[in-house]
């Protein structure tokens, strides 16, 4: 019996350590900078496991020292946090990870053991002949909501492809020497010296750049808004969103001038659907110099990828 309780004692701190080291170790695989909220939180959830792991080990002590009381108070505060986190992650409509998802398959099956060993320590068979219909119908129900969740989990998980599918602009840049001029629906100059400036750099290495006009056509079902423009690494955009309907044709760049020190290797438009979700254009182009100044013609485009664009965008007017 002294070896019962000599181990008791050691799990304590032996718990303490291990889920704070545990946490600590965890931290290196977070690929993102964590925040003092993240933090917070876990530090919460440590605090958590470790007083749920200790209360395990009081059932542990109870077992060993086989006290009925003791037992069924340990053991249903264990199965009524187990229940406490199954209902919450069913309720809670967000992505699980490999741990979570661990971490709900070792609460569901702790909890359908330790029922099972309560049940069958009951001494009255009156009494379990009441408990086991009642238990088999919770964890039917439980195991029904969980079906449920998935369900609509999924649900929601492809109706929102279904949208982004939907809302995924489909956009064109056209060669201007391809196009006929009728064809052009609106002759607005969306992006020009007037309304974002010229982009000056100090270094005295720096070249002068022209763009020529774009023809911009979208060809989808819904609307896109044209919301700025990158050239190699840099963003950049202005003070509003230019709505480009559906079925229609833009000119864009009025000869716009800008000096950049380093070869222009990347130019694409920046874009955003209906969504909010935001795409890069990336066009084809060719540089002519002509004088001191080197005139990029665009060509064409090359492709609509999704895109993580850290600027503040203005509202649309």
């Amino acid at each position: 019996m002294i070896g019962y309780w000599i181990s008791f004692a050691l799990l304590f701190p032996y718990i303490f350590f291990s889920v704070i080291c545990f946490n600590k170790w965890s931290k290196r695989f977070v690929k993102e900078e964590i925040t003092p909220e993240m933090e917070k939180e876990a530090n919460k959830r440590t605090t958590r496991y470790i007083l749920f792991y200790w209360l395990c080990n009081l059932f542990y002590m109870a077992c060993f020292i086989d006290n009925l009381v003791c037992k069924y108070i340990f053991g249903g505060l264990i199965m009524l946090i187990i229940f406490m986190n199954l209902a919450k992650t069913f309720s809670i409509p967000k992505e699980r990870n490999g741990f979570e998802r661990w971490s709900m398959l070792q609460d569901f099956c702790v909890g359908i053991g330790l029922t099972i060993y309560l049940i069958y320590i009951i001494p009255d068979n009156d009494i379990k002949e009441v408990v086991i219909p009642v238990l088999a119908a919770v964890y039917g129900g439980l195991i029904t909501l969980a079906g449920v969740s998935l369900t609509i989990r999924k649900s929601d998980i492809n109706r929102k492809e279904d949208e982004i599918k939907k809302a995924k602009p489909l956009l064109f840049v056209i060669d201007p020497r391809t196009i006929k001029e009728q064809d052009i629906t609106s002759t607005k100059y969306l992006i020009s010296d007037n309304n974002i400036g010229t982009l000056e750099r100090a270094d005295n290495n720096e070249k002068s750049y022209i763009i020529q006009e774009i023809i911009l056509y979208n060809s989808d079902y819904s609307h896109a808004t044209l919301i700025g423009f990158r050239i190699n690494e840099d963003y950049h955009c202005y003070d509003f969103g230019q709505v480009i309907p559906k079925n229609t044709c833009y000119r864009l760049f009025n000869n716009f001038r800008f000096r950049q020190s380093s070869e222009i290797k990347l130019l694409s438009l920046v874009i955003k659907d209906m969504l909010d979700n935001i795409y890069e254009l990336e066009v084809c182009f060719e540089i002519q110099t002509k004088c001191d100044n080197n005139i990029i013609i665009i060509t064409g485009s090359k492709g609509l990828r999704f895109a993580s664009i850290y600027f503040e965008v203005a509202e649309e007017n």
